[in-house]
């Protein structure tokens, strides 16, 4: 069993990671928008466990947006923190004994650590950055506290230790095909060393001899070919001895760069992994390394390694359907994971507490995430709220995570509709500037996008109905997150006293077009036969023809097409923007509402 895992990083100054701390899991799932720091996040772990430094330079400095140098004296620092696997409190025998005075012993309830820091500074001599690596004593949080922490002077960090943790990285280019070909690909290193007998690989090695010269005696093309290239010789400086051609390797570990894999699907011809798409080759790129992890964990030693893996995108070029298998398989990995995805399907597959989100505001990134315990120990999603996380977030709605700005309101009419409307008001898709239009599909359920959103430090607005119930079912909510619903009331769009989104747009003047979609799609005469069938019932509660009954038609005839909102919204949310002109084409709530939205996605992280 292997003895220890990494548990938290602190980045200061690595390019746009000025001050970052994160607990980290076995498994930890980056998120954010492009250029959010995530791959910066990734190549901080290089700093401390790649054995080449020739990535790094100037440019892995953090620099403010207003500077066009970063001051020689500014280092780049990253510090890694490894504890005890499992529950244990101390290191094995083994490990302390390798790793020395390098162990701090933790105080009270805290677990023995090692804690090393790698610093990339400006070298006087060489007049170039050079990285440096040591053992801390002591460990800290906060950039402040961090600086003043001990460098160990002994143990002094040897190229030993990084044995213990190898550090992969595979980007989101990886490609079979390159791999096939290369010595130094996780494929080269297996195939180039087959642990064949002695006595097998001369064998084999002789049958290789033999069918060389099989196809050089009785091929004329080869023939033809090697009396042209012994020409070399009037041209060349040197003794004729004669040129030779080898249409295969004769020694087995050269077979590494003919070797190639056939894939077949189902009735099926097989072809080469070259020949199939980007999907197929990045996916084989993938298992290839997990081939290459299980062998070099094959290996006898006395204390086991703790591979380090940074996947860039895995999920690239797979279809849907394969991305959702594919976090299945990335778990399968040996080894503490570090995974920077777009995709919802490998985020819907996650442990919520896995993810780390990435902002950036101006030249610095920011890092949020979602505890498993609060501060008394106490677990931060109670099994209810953790389950409707699961359902209502993760699930149903995993764009969340990737919302520059969430709008969060009740039903499908609103679903539909707005995302019209706010073409109209921003000019482009609202999701190409960081939308994200969210249904809580009742009022009673906006607590658990709440809790989230506020953990995540994501901006949002609700859009609400103000009926009495509506307003009610609200303050539950935020309740139930913990929240105080006086201080979000900027946050909170509501229609007029006792209107929902329909009676809304009756109201404000919008009658003819919902007259217009409901002729369109049900036929011209299906408001009047509504109208007609409602007042021959007993008791003819329903009176249209009174003052108001008008609009109190139109309201009642879209609430029984409830089925039919989806569409109905949408519909009519066209036929506003298309026919009116000026402000007219937005009603004056929905302004409102894009007003704080525009606001919430320019402003400060």
């Amino acid at each position: 069993m292997r003895d220890f895992i990494i548990t938290e990083i602190r980045i200061d100054n690595f390019r746009s990671l000025a001050d970052v701390w994160v607990p980290l899991r076995k498994q930890t799932v980056l998120i954010g928008e492009n250029n959010s720091g995530k791959t910066s996040f990734l190549d901080a772990f290089a700093l401390v466990f790649a054995e080449s430094e020739a990535r790094f330079s100037a440019d892995d400095i953090f620099l403010e947006a207003d500077r066009s140098l970063a001051p020689r004296e500014r280092k780049a620092c990253v510090d890694i923190r490894i504890e005890p696997a499992g529950d244990e409190k101390e290191f094995k025998d083994e490990t302390r004994g390798f790793f020395g005075d390098a162990i701090q012993l933790g105080k009270g309830d805290e677990r023995d650590y090692i804690a090393i820091r790698a610093e990339l500074g400006w070298d006087k001599n060489r007049e170039e950055y050079r990285r440096s690596r040591s053992f801390l004593k002591g460990w800290a949080r906060k950039k402040t506290e961090a600086v003043q922490i001990q460098i160990l002077t002994r143990p002094t960090f040897r190229r030993e230790f990084l044995e213990l943790f190898p550090f992969y990285y595979l980007d989101a280019k990886r490609d079979i095909q390159d791999q096939l070909h290369a010595r130094q690909s996780f494929w080269g290193k297996l195939a180039s060393d087959l642990q064949l007998d002695d006595d097998i690989q001369k064998k084999i090695e002789k049958a290789l001899y033999d069918v060389n010269e099989l196809i050089r005696s009785k091929s004329p093309v080869l023939a033809h070919l090697r009396k042209r290239l012994e020409e070399l010789y009037r041209t060349v400086a040197s003794e004729q001895s004669g040129v030779q051609i080898t249409p295969l390797p004769q020694q087995l570990r050269d077979l590494v760069r003919g070797m190639d894999v056939l894939f077949k699907t189902h009735d099926a011809h097989a072809f080469p992994l070259s020949r199939h798409g980007m999907g197929t080759r990045s996916m084989a790129a993938l298992l290839v390394f997990h081939a290459f992890i299980e062998w070099q964990l094959k290996r006898s030693r006395e204390i086991t390694p703790l591979p380090i893996v940074a996947l860039e995108e895995p999920e690239a070029h797979l279809h849907p359907h394969a991305q959702r298998a594919l976090f299945d398989q990335l778990a399968e990995i040996d080894g503490q994971k570090l995974i920077s995805t777009h995709s919802p399907h490998v985020v819907s597959h996650a442990q919520l507490f896995d993810f780390v989100l990435f902002r950036k505001n101006g030249s610095e990134t920011k890092v949020s995430m979602i505890p498993e315990k609060n501060h008394d120990g106490s677990d931060f999603l109670e099994p209810e709220v953790a389950h409707k996380v699961y359902s209502f977030v993760q699930i149903q709605n995993t764009e969340l995570f990737f919302s520059r700005v969430m709008v969060l309101f009740e039903g499908p009419t609103e679903q539909n509709a707005l995302p019209v409307f706010a073409l109209a008001y921003f000019k482009r898709r609202p999701d190409s500037v960081g939308i994200s239009f969210i249904p809580a599909d009742g009022v009673g359920n906006y607590d658990p996008f709440l809790k989230i959103a506020e953990k995540l430090r994501m901006p949002w607005v609700i859009l609400t109905d103000s009926e009495p119930e509506a307003l009610k079912q609200l303050a539950k909510c935020f309740q139930k997150a913990g929240l105080e619903r006086a201080s979000f009331n900027t946050q909170i769009v509501e229609f007029p006293t006792g209107q929902d989104f329909e009676r809304y747009l009756i109201t404000s003047g919008y009658g003819p077009e919902i007259e217009s979609v409901i002729a369109e799609q049900f036929g011209v005469n299906a408001l009047q036969n509504f109208k007609n069938k409602r007042q021959a019932q007993p008791g003819n509660i329903f009176d249209y023809n009174a003052p108001g009954g008008h609009e109190n038609a139109l309201n009642d005839f879209m609430d029984s097409r409830r089925h039919s909102k989806t569409f109905f919204g949408r519909y009519l949310a066209e036929k506003i923007v298309s026919t009116r002109t000026g402000d007219d084409r937005i009603p004056e709530k929905l302004r409102e509402l894009f007003s704080k939205v525009d606001q919430l996605c320019k402003q400060v992280y």
